[in-house]
């Protein structure tokens, strides 16, 4: 076999494993279960809540703690520039029971403390 047509069994195999990992990649991300508003809120919270009790002084540094915040919620896609939205979804979740369970929950599972 010539250097040349090893060269391309090489290049071929290679290109049979990045097609093979795109496609577990696509299929993966498309059978993913898309989180509910409840869900996304519960992690975004247990984040807030975990870096706070990291770092105390997030409680008196308001401007840090409300781009900590904001960038929290910006990373589940909650619309953190509409501040009308963002004090509905506040109202929708603030005193549900479920909520306040599962971030408790996962504080006490998730946020390791120093």
């Amino acid at each position: 076999m010539t250097k040349q047509e090893t060269q391309n069994k090489r290049v071929t195999a290679l290109v049979a494993i990045l097609a093979i990992l795109i496609l577990a990649v696509v299929t993966f991300y498309s059978s993913a279960k898309e989180l509910t508003e409840k869900e996304k809120f519960i992690l975004a919270n247990t984040e807030i809540t975990c870096e706070v009790l990291k770092d105390p002084s997030l409680t008196v540094n308001l401007e840090k703690s409300k781009n900590i915040s904001k960038e929290i919620f910006k990373k589940y896609k909650f619309p953190i520039e509409d501040n009308e939205a963002m004090l509905l979804l506040l109202d929708r979740y603030e005193t549900d029971a479920e909520v306040l369970e599962s971030v408790q929950a996962k504080l006490e599972e998730e946020c390791i403390i120093e």
